[in-house]
């Protein structure tokens, strides 16, 4: 939830209206406790209308930001034939600074199937469990996540001879 309030006095019987600044609209009777997702990124409002029984009213305001995280990356190599380096660029795009990376190559056959750097590199040199499904997952510095998958397929070298009869 990206907004959550109490009223401290807990008294207004009346109702509560949130505008949540999103074109949601909640309308409560009975709580004095709502919590809201946002579906999309961005500045929002909030405002909150308190009515009491006696017939007044008080606004609150609260401005907010929603965060966000876009996962993607850029691969040197995506077809070559085996054994090939691949160099994995991180392109995420966030409104925050991106902490953490985790890589799985997707490479059953590896010993270094994995990372955690930035710009990671890992060598295909087996077609078993190909083509390979790379996924990256990022974390930002507020703990938001996102994640990313693509594929790169390697191939075998195609030889081809011929021999003519020498009998």
């Amino acid at each position: 939830s990206a907004a959550s309030s109490v009223d401290a006095f807990s008294d207004c019987k009346n109702g509560y209206r949130w505008d949540w600044g999103d074109g949601s609209v909640t309308y409560i009777t009975d709580q004095n406790t709502e919590k809201h997702t946002y579906a999309n990124f961005g500045k929002d409002t909030v405002r909150l209308i308190v009515s009491a029984e006696n017939g007044c009213k008080d606004t609150a305001f609260f401005n907010l930001k929603v965060y966000h995280i876009v996962a993607g990356y850029t691969m040197d190599n995506t077809s070559r034939c085996l054994p090939f380096p691949v160099i994995f660029n991180d392109t995420t795009h966030s409104d925050t600074s991106v902490v953490s990376w985790k890589w799985n190559f997707g490479d059953v056959t590896s010993l270094t199937n994995s990372s955690i750097l930035k710009t990671p590199t890992h060598n295909f040199a087996s077609k078993v469990g190909a083509p390979y499904s790379i996924k990256m997952v990022v974390t930002d510095k507020l703990g938001c996540q996102d994640s990313i998958t693509k594929q790169v397929t390697p191939w075998l070298p195609v030889t081809e001879f011929s021999a003519a009869d020498q009998t």
